[in-house]
């Protein structure tokens, strides 16, 4: 239902849309949850500032146990926040380590989205760079 509900391009519906995706974020269902973040993409592009309220829940789904769920969020929040400063969702070392700890969780599009994170990503110095390159190493074989 929520997948139909978000599919209706009808800037009338924004008001009907937004709580129930707010509300699947936090469902129990690992699908629930996939299908409400790219849910939250479509509302962006309906309406950009209610879907900006739901930047920070997004954030913290990526500490979600469900790699989907996971990836659908770096997808979604690069888009989201592709015209910021940043030019896509913002990094740190915390989630750069936490990404990297689980990318063999990842389909290959989940693969792909965090390797396009690695170049925006500033390293402190040459020992983590040379750990990058060591986690990275057997996927680019």
């Amino acid at each position: 239902a929520l997948r139909a509900l978000c599919s209706l391009r009808l800037p009338e519906m924004v008001e009907y849309i937004a709580e129930p995706l707010r509300r699947s974020l936090t469902d129990p269902h690992a699908y629930v949850r996939k299908t409400g973040v790219m849910g939250c993409l479509k509302l962006f592009h309906l309406c950009p500032e209610e879907s900006m309220s739901m930047i920070d829940t997004l954030y913290d789904m990526l500490r979600d146990s469900d790699s989907m769920v996971v990836q659908n969020c770096i997808y979604v929040l690069n888009e989201m926040m592709r015209d910021t400063e940043y030019g896509g969702m913002r990094i740190n070392r915390a989630i750069m380590q936490h990404l990297f700890e689980r990318l063999h969780e990842f389909s290959e599009f989940g693969v792909h989205c965090v390797l396009d994170l690695v170049p925006r990503y500033k390293v402190v110095d040459a020992n983590e760079a040379y750990g990058i390159m060591n986690i990275l190493d057997p996927l680019l074989r």
